[in-house]
């Protein structure tokens, strides 16, 4: 509720989204057992859950593609045509360099031409976020794919 007397009012950006709604990014928090959410994009040396180094909760995935490319990728994640999503992640990459990337029936280029590549850390933990609109054509199979070259990377709270 907002509620003002004689007074002037500017407001900007107002935001009204649902609060619980299921999770978009399966197993993005990184706590279940096992890597089963997260298919392999490419051919990662190590795709592990790791107890050591995380940055929320008990856990995060540990993804290593050695010297060669590699990732991991989500397919069919249930986003809907004509609307605008967030994807959010915290990232701590220990050598080589990522490139998150959203497709649409494809996992090798971002559908919005998008070319952000992430960078060694310094082993801290960063935040990368970006938004984006769903075409209105669109029909099935968005893609969420981590593309890694020679890098040692960690990943956690995964989410759209």
């Amino acid at each position: 509720m907002l509620a003002v007397r004689s007074a002037d009012l500017y407001i900007d950006d107002v935001l009204i989204s649902p609060i619980a709604d299921p999770p978009l990014v399966e197993d993005g928090n990184m706590e279940a057992q096992n890597v089963d959410a997260w298919r392999s994009y490419g051919n990662p040396e190590i795709k592990e859950k790791d107890t050591e180094t995380f940055y929320n909760g008990a856990q995060s995935i540990h993804v290593n593609t050695a010297d060669r490319s590699g990732g991991i990728q989500q397919a069919n994640i249930p986003v809907q045509a004509g609307n605008w999503y967030r994807l959010e992640f915290v990232y701590n990459i220990l050598s080589g360099t990522a490139q998150p990337r959203l497709g649409i029936r494809s996992s090798n280029t971002d559908f919005e031409g998008q070319t952000v590549k992430l960078t060694q850390t310094g082993n801290e933990w960063q935040t990368y976020s970006r938004d984006f609109y769903v075409p209105d054509d669109f029909v099935q199979d968005f893609r969420l794919v981590f593309h890694l070259r020679q890098a040692d990377m960690y990943m956690d709270d995964i989410y759209i």
